[in-house]
């Protein structure tokens, strides 16, 4: 029998709070609700991109990374259901979707379509996969937030503090990391330069 699991992803909330780069999210549950991974991080280099694009560039990210966890511990032959706040995301990769976001590819920012496209190869490797537009915020809660199924609020939540500690982490890093370079009379490091360095060092570190 098919397993059905659900992937919660998320992209950055463009609040003045979080700085100039974006970070990504996301939650698997199995049908149960038990939690086979989660996982937060750095999705692109400070002040590159337009609001707009981080956003996709973060969500993509989230729903790139999620899949390959899934393709890698043998979940190609499950029922995934795909959670996201992003509507664009969502009627991207779901042509039964219908939406007003609906963006063909020669229209997406340049620095999004390799994801789409990567996104979509991911895609194409799962028996079954669907994609649900959810809400963002568990803000003040609202007549229909009362009709919420109770695990999705929580959901929700949990995937939102995620992303807070994905900025957090992101943000200690560059300061230390700046901290190191300024003692060393050094330019400060941007945070494209910090996964340069995060990526070959866990190249070496596997070799």
């Amino acid at each position: 029998m098919k397993q059905v699991i659900s992937v919660r992803i998320l992209g950055p909330s463009m609040s003045s709070d979080f700085g100039g780069f974006a970070c990504y999210a996301y939650v698997i549950r199995d049908k149960e609700g038990h939690l086979p991974h989660e996982a937060f991080g750095l999705a692109e280099k400070a002040n590159s991109q337009a609001s707009i694009a981080s956003s996709s560039i973060a969500t993509y990210t989230a729903l790139i990374r999620a899949l390959q966890w899934l393709i890698h511990h043998g979940y190609q032959d499950e029922i995934i259901i795909v959670k996201s706040s992003s509507k664009s995301v969502v009627s991207q990769l779901d042509e039964a979707y219908p939406s007003s976001h609906q963006v063909t590819e020669s229209r997406m920012p340049k620095s999004v379509i390799p994801l789409h496209e990567k996104a979509s190869r991911l895609k194409s490797k799962f028996y079954k996969i669907s994609f649900e537009s959810v809400k963002s915020k568990s803000g003040k809660q609202s007549s229909s937030d009362s009709n919420e199924d109770p695990a999705d609020v929580e959901e929700r939540k949990e995937i939102e503090e995620l992303l807070v500690m994905a900025y957090v982490e992101a943000e200690e890093k560059i300061m230390r990391q700046n901290r190191m370079l300024a003692d060393q009379n050094s330019p400060f490091v941007t945070v494209a330069q910090l996964m340069k360095y995060d990526n070959n060092k866990k190249q070496v570190q596997t070799s």
